[in-house]
């Protein structure tokens, strides 16, 4: 059992990700995400030949299972997923070829003994960079809105993002009296068809000098999203959270 608990710790190092009992920002799905390489929202200066995601949860696996990697064509340059146990985890890995220097997106589900999808119903996805390049733009103000008012949070909040392109992008709020606990991306676009729905989240820090949340992820490819934040207060003992909403083309 050692063994396995080192070899475990092992894989989730060599991710350059941390390992947690607590919910990682930069996913949804229903099985805890242990690591994924190429690490999300990181810009890697090689080329990397292979992708995986280590799930904790065991005993995953059957034929429906996915990890595909998508350029901003909806090309998928991922091969044959193969999926193999290590300690009391799951680990799916796939083969890349022809990775060009860009952005891109992985997109990954499998399936576990009840035949649930452990990634969700719509699978989960992550977005990495391969030697590529942030264009220059102006930073801009995107006025999110809550779909139910939730009191005594304000009813509208307002993120700076540094520029509509895609790439390495910087977002930052200031929220009085809660806490903003989460960024979301969710591409609106029909087309082409492997990258609708595709949903980007963040992981949120917080700065009591400057008193400002932000986060640093990256948008992969161009087209209309759905921009979200989950902010959360607790007052009087009583914890609310609600989402705050707002559109945004990504050039």
């Amino acid at each position: 059992m050692l063994r396995k608990k080192k070899s475990l710790a092992i894989f989730c190092l060599s991710l350059a990700v941390v390992c947690s009992t607590t919910a990682n920002a930069a996913f949804v799905q229903h099985a805890p995400v242990l690591g994924v390489a190429p690490s999300a929202n990181t810009n890697s200066k090689t080329t990397p030949t292979s992708a995986a995601v280590l799930i904790g949860e065991p005993n995953l696996g059957g034929s429906q299972d996915y990890l595909s990697v998508f350029d901003a064509t909806g090309m998928n340059h991922a091969g044959s997923i193969a999926t193999s146990a290590i300690a009391e985890s799951t680990k799916l890995t796939v083969p890349l070829t022809t990775m060009k220097p860009g952005w891109y997106a992985a997109h990954w589900n499998v399936q576990s003994e009840d035949g649930h999808m452990a990634g969700g119903d719509d699978g989960s996805w992550w977005a990495f960079g391969v030697k590529a390049v942030s264009p220059s733009a102006k930073t801009v103000k995107i006025k999110l809105r809550a779909s139910v008012p939730v009191e005594p949070l304000p009813s509208s909040l307002t993120v700076s993002l540094n520029g509509r392109r895609t790439g390495m992008r910087t977002l930052t709020a200031s929220m009085a009296n809660a806490r903003v606990t989460s960024f979301r991306f969710i591409r609106n676009n029909e087309s082409p068809e492997s990258l609708r729905g595709a949903s980007f989240s963040w992981p949120v820090s917080y700065n009591k000098k400057t008193k400002l949340y932000s986060a640093t992820g990256i948008i992969p490819f161009a087209g209309l999203y759905t921009f979200t934040a989950q902010i959360t207060s607790t007052n009087n003992g009583v914890t609310r959270t609600a989402l705050w909403s707002g559109d945004i083309e990504i050039n």
